[in-house]
């Protein structure tokens, strides 16, 4: 919903099961067993099991569109069971 100039967030929180998908909006939570999907708005929470994908969307301010950052578990230091989100760098970081 917006309003003048800014946003109000409604935070949700999803989950899914195994080999699930599990989709919240922008600063939502979404949790999702072993090689499922978890997908996230902006400023959004996620985590996953053994297998899983992360994606978080954020604003590119330098080209002024939405772009989406993707982390596979089992990758580049990223843990299943574990909360993730972005850093100022958009790059995933453990909450």
């Amino acid at each position: 919903m917006r309003e003048r100039n800014f946003y109000i967030w409604k935070k949700d929180i999803s989950t899914s099961g195994n080999i699930g998908c599990s989709v919240s909006g922008n600063g939502g939570k979404s949790y999702s067993g072993n090689g499922g999907k978890s997908v996230s708005g902006k400023f959004g929470i996620v985590a996953s099991g053994v297998g899983g994908e992360l994606i978080l969307s954020y604003f590119d301010k330098i080209n002024k569109r939405c772009r989406t950052a993707l982390a596979y578990i089992g990758e580049d230091g990223i843990e299943a069971n574990f909360e993730y989100k972005l850093d100022e760098n958009n790059k995933f970081v453990k909450v």
